[in-house]
């Protein structure tokens, strides 16, 4: 469903304006699957989603005055979340640079893609790159799933999976080479 042409969310948000914080969550309930889009598009782990699109919410809660009738209550939504989402990402690279200046760079150089994707990101995205990981090969699967889920660095796999640390990161490349050629495809036809 297009949740910005979504009537009522102008009517709702005047609502709580008027001291109606019940009606508050009627906005969340409509709203929240865009905003985990936005953000689970732009932070590098899934755990950080959660927070960011609650602090998201609670922003947006303390900013009712800032919103304009009339315009479009989801984007101006998602336009909080990005923010956030941002500042988290950036966070976590500042960490990571710290802790795997590898994992860092190959994170900060799909960034201008990731935040792309964020900025178009339809509703769908989420489950268009659950369907394109499980089509991923096994071991591809295994490498993507221990970088980006549980945070284990290249070295790590490599020992794990008895390959060379650039063998993982080939890998790595080749598999997000992959998910985005399917993700763009399942995204934009549905499928």
């Amino acid at each position: 469903m297009d949740v910005s042409a979504q009537p009522g969310l102008d009517d709702v948000i005047a609502r709580v304006r008027g001291g109606d914080r019940e009606a508050y969550r009627r906005l969340i309930e409509a709203c929240e699957s865009s905003l985990r889009v936005v953000v689970a598009a732009i932070v590098p782990e899934s755990h950080q989603v959660e927070d960011v699109v609650q602090d998201a919410f609670v922003t947006a809660y303390t900013k009712l005055a800032d919103y304009e009738p009339g315009t479009n209550p989801v984007a101006w939504l998602k336009a909080i979340a990005r923010n956030l989402a941002l500042n988290e990402r950036r966070r976590w690279c500042r960490e990571q640079r710290r802790l795997d200046p590898h994992r860092a760079r190959v994170v900060e150089a799909i960034t201008a893609e990731v935040l792309g994707a964020s900025d178009q990101a339809p509703d769908d995205l989420l489950i268009a790159l659950r369907r394109c990981l499980e089509r991923l090969g096994g071991a591809s699967r295994e490498i993507v799933h221990a970088f980006y889920w549980q945070g284990s660095t290249a070295e790590a796999i490599a020992r794990a999976h008895g390959r060379t640390m650039n063998s993982v990161c080939v890998v790595l490349h080749r598999a997000r080479a992959a998910l985005a050629a399917c993700v763009r495809t399942k995204a934009g036809h549905g499928g």
